[in-house]
């Protein structure tokens, strides 16, 4: 695993408990609050497929199946939302 990955899986084990804390937050209010998805941004969870030559993490399809993987355990709404933004880097 790249120091890319790691770093990204260091932090969504970081953010993890952030996210089960507002877990019912996310479903009654049926969105992301700003305040978290700062946080998943600024660990780089929507770069995470993107190539680095674009300013992304570039990090492989195993890695980015385990941080989907952390991220669904946290919350599932959330590993969904970045689970879908996340081809636009693949296909790129």
């Amino acid at each position: 695993m790249g120091n890319n990955a790691g770093a990204l899986l260091n932090a969504i084990r970081d953010l993890s408990p952030l996210i089960k804390a507002r877990s019912a937050e996310i479903e009654s209010k049926r969105e992301l609050p700003n305040d978290v998805l700062e946080e998943l941004i600024a660990a780089g969870c929507f770069r995470m497929s993107i190539p680095q030559s674009h300013a992304g993490l570039e990090i492989d399809l195993p890695a980015t199946l385990t941080a989907l993987e952390m991220l669904g355990r946290a919350d599932g709404s959330v590993a969904w939302l970045v689970m879908v933004a996340c081809p636009f880097g693949t296909f790129s």
